[in-house]
């Protein structure tokens, strides 16, 4: 991207908000009636936690030109951190009778929106619909998109998931339990796999790779698929989430192998929003 926007988008994607607002307010002074910078930097406001302005950005896209497809998905984003969540509501149905793109998006703030107004019947409803194009869709996905594309203040977030999670969202595809005693907490995955030369096999595609992990958890990884390296993002609530250079964030649960040769090798699953994956310790 090589227009002015693009500045503002990037520096909220790499988490400099002052720079990523203050990018986006010059991109709109310099192009005040462009209808796309409006409602494209409006995101990067609400982000931000400047809903008021967000919400002005929007409207006015919307007054110069109805049809930016983004305009009524991100209406119902800044409608639902507005805690004006029938407005939410009306906004992502309006998103889907149009049939634009990024549907999901706006049928997940009709989710929260609904889960809000204490309307869970109509909440679960609503994930229902929304899973239909993507049913192993689960809260690691969620978590992957707000590192790629993060709040502010990430408690906003987390209220968001929360919110997702009531309707019933799971936390982890593929049938997999959160709560399975199998599961290890976040410094039994810095013990299992920190200082580490791994290998690991998907156990959906068959293919193969070697993870090299150093003492700081960056990873160098190679095998079947090419080469990519990764440094931690974030380690916590029995989840480690790493920033891959050539995918972006990817956030996984571990399990200990039940089998007790197995457990004793130092094997063990991990299981991320696209995945599973079964490891074990080279030294």
């Amino acid at each position: 991207m090589e227009r002015p926007q693009a500045h503002g988008y990037i520096h909220w994607l790499e988490g400099n908000f002052e720079r990523a607002v203050a990018d986006a307010e010059a991109a709109v002074a310099l192009a005040p009636y462009d209808a796309d910078t409006l409602s494209f930097l409006s995101r990067v406001q609400a982000a931000s936690g400047n809903t008021t302005r967000a919400l002005e950005w929007v409207q006015e896209s919307v007054r110069i030109e109805p049809t930016v497809q983004r305009t009524t998905r991100i209406l119902a984003w800044i409608y639902y951190l507005t805690g004006e969540y029938e407005k939410s509501v009306e906004a992502a149905k309006k998103h889907q009778e149009l049939s634009r793109q990024f549907g999901d998006d706006a049928s997940f703030y009709m989710v929260t929106s609904y889960v809000r107004l204490g309307r869970m019947e109509d909440a679960r409803g609503a994930l229902k619909q929304a899973l239909e194009a993507e049913p192993q869709w689960s809260q690691l996905n969620e978590r992957n998109n707000h590192l790629e594309r993060p709040y502010k203040d990430s408690a906003v977030f987390e209220r968001q998931l929360e919110d997702l999670a009531a309707a019933g969202l799971p936390e982890l595809p593929f049938g997999y339990d959160g709560e399975l005693v199998d599961r290890l907490n976040s410094e039994e995955i810095k013990a299992m796999t920190f200082g580490r030369t791994l290998r690991a096999k998907d156990m959906r595609s068959g293919s193969s790779f070697t993870d090299v992990i150093a003492s700081n958890g960056t990873i160098q990884s190679s095998g079947d698929f090419g080469q990519d390296t990764a440094t931690i993002q974030y380690l916590g609530n029995s989840l480690i989430c790493y920033r891959w250079k050539d995918t972006g964030p990817n956030c996984a649960a571990v399990f200990r192998s039940r089998n007790e040769t197995s457990k004793a090798a130092g094997e063990f699953t991990l299981v991320d929003a696209w995945g599973e994956y079964r490891y074990s310790m080279e030294k």
